[in-house]
């Protein structure tokens, strides 16, 4: 007969195992999230985050040649990294094993993650101090008279805001609710639970609050693209769109689009099941998304929900992985669905071809590599349709002699026309553009019929086969009878 364990030995036993799986689990998160960085082209994102670092914007060309993309890319990832170290060790301390392994696998596995934790762009870092600012939130909710506790959420909520201005007001806005909401049966503690930390806060960002109230007329986009033409039906749209990409990533074919479809409903159930268990931190959760939410659609055009939203992940995938927990061997048969989806998403991902947003495939340098090579700028334009197309990822890797104009409208197509009427030295033009003209009159559409009307030498070179999933889209949801074959066109016209 064996002696009983000892409870030290016990507890020593369970803390092997849960280093053991966080260390598995990191390491293959890791792998993935470092390996080919230079899988997805820079885009327009990362080419500002590129434009800030290299500081004279004109030298950004010799910037990126020196590969300085491949590092910040990797120190995204390293971010995201330490996110997960962090999330283990802040949030998950005290949590069943159970439910600490969903969570990692959930976690390391997921392909929104990997899709902007390898991005040039602050997303990782956001997500990192957002796990931060809500730990140190709880501490200091449990013992508001500490002063350490309450310096630490101070300075995690302002390394939030001053990172970026939506995941920090976002969680402010929510740490707002969970104190007044344990404030409720004692008024007593006003002053050094609620005014004190949002005070301190306040005076800590008051140096930005200046250049973000400048930002403020310009928060809602009236120029942001409108898939439906209705803002209701858009609203609803950017919802969905930033959900999907938050729970099943932005790399979908055919086939794994029908398995998350069926999954949807089942995730959201699954959520709210696991936030059940702890009503107390439903308010304030529920705060913290709808004033994300709020913010991004009211910044950006539904593709880029996704981005914006990133912070959220690690609430969702904990209350996913409770709720997994919670409904037993349904649960379970539904975390192992949600495993496979995950995975088919990361096999998509490296494969680079059904990514649902085709500004993180557009192939900038390939096109301007071909403007450089076949002309010169002496007898060279080159115009943009700047509604798809990137002009400052396409503009940073042309030789910098190159005339580009950027179009947009209607007047911008016609001064380019009327230039190219009106200057004679001009023999060579490069037309980069989306097939799908969603100019208004659509005008880019017409001023090409113009040139290949006036300029007989014309040649057309596509970029980017349109898989499946994004013929789909454009036939059904885009209205498109037939979709094009390739993403970009650039037309080449010789006088």
């Amino acid at each position: 007969m064996r002696p009983p364990v000892r409870p030290e030995r016990r507890e020593q036993s369970s803390r092997a195992d849960a280093l053991r799986t966080l260390l598995i689990f990191t390491a293959l998160q890791a792998f993935l999230l470092t390996v080919n960085l230079h899988l997805l082209p820079m885009w327009g994102d990362e080419a500002s985050t590129l434009g800030c670092v290299a500081m004279p914007v004109r030298g950004i060309l010799q910037f990126v040649r020196s590969d300085p993309l491949f590092s910040l890319r990797l120190l995204s990832a390293t971010y995201a990294v330490a996110a997960t170290i962090l999330l283990d060790t802040l949030w998950l301390r005290k949590a069943p094993a159970e439910t600490r392994q969903w969570v990692l696998q959930l976690w390391a596995f997921s392909p929104c993650m990997l899709l902007f934790g390898r991005m040039a762009r602050s997303y990782s870092l956001q997500v990192l101090l957002t796990v931060v600012a809500i730990w140190s939130l709880l501490r200091f909710a449990e013992e508001y008279t500490s002063w350490k506790r309450l310096a630490a959420l101070v300075a995690a909520l302002t390394a939030l805001l001053y990172t970026h201005y939506l995941p920090g007001l976002a969680v402010w806005g929510g740490a707002n609710v969970l104190l007044l909401m344990r404030l409720r049966n004692d008024k007593s503690k006003v002053w050094r639970m609620w005014l004190l930390p949002n005070a301190l806060l306040a005076a800590a960002y008051l140096p930005w609050m200046v250049t973000l109230a400048g930002a403020l007329p310009r928060w809602e986009h009236k120029g942001l693209y409108s898939l439906t033409g209705n803002g209701w039906a858009e609203a609803a749209l950017k919802l969905a769109y930033g959900f999907y990409s938050l729970a099943f990533g932005e790399a979908v074919p055919i086939w794994l689009l029908v398995l998350t479809a069926l999954l949807a409903v089942p995730y959201l159930w699954v959520l709210i099941r696991g936030a059940r268990p702890h009503p107390e931190w439903m308010l304030p959760g529920a705060t913290v998304a709808l004033l994300a939410y709020i913010g991004a659609a009211h910044w950006v055009s539904y593709p880029f929900m996704g981005a914006r939203l990133l912070f959220l992940l690690p609430l969702c995938l904990v209350a996913v992985a409770v709720g997994i927990g919670e409904l037993g061997r349904v649960g379970t048969v539904f975390g192992v669905a949600l495993f496979a989806a995950n995975a088919g998403g990361v096999w998509s991902y490296f494969g680079a071809r059904d990514i649902l947003n085709i500004a993180y495939v557009a192939p900038h340098q390939q096109i301007a590599g071909l403007i450089a090579v076949r002309s010169s700028p002496a007898d060279t334009l080159v115009l943009v349709d700047g509604i798809n197309v990137d002009d400052s990822v396409l503009t940073a890797y042309l030789p910098l002699n190159f005339a580009v104009r950027v179009l947009r409208s209607g007047p911008d197509a016609d001064t380019a026309w009327a230039e190219l009427q009106s200057n004679p030295r001009i023999r060579h033009v490069w037309f980069v553009r989306n097939p799908h003209d969603i100019s208004g009159g659509q005008a880019l559409e017409k001023l090409q019929q113009r040139m290949m009307g006036a300029w007989f030498s014309h040649t057309m070179h596509s970029f980017v086969p349109a898989s499946a999933i994004h013929k789909a889209v454009m036939k059904y949801a885009m209205h498109i009878a037939q979709p094009p074959s390739y993403i970009y066109e650039v037309w080449e016209f010789r006088r």
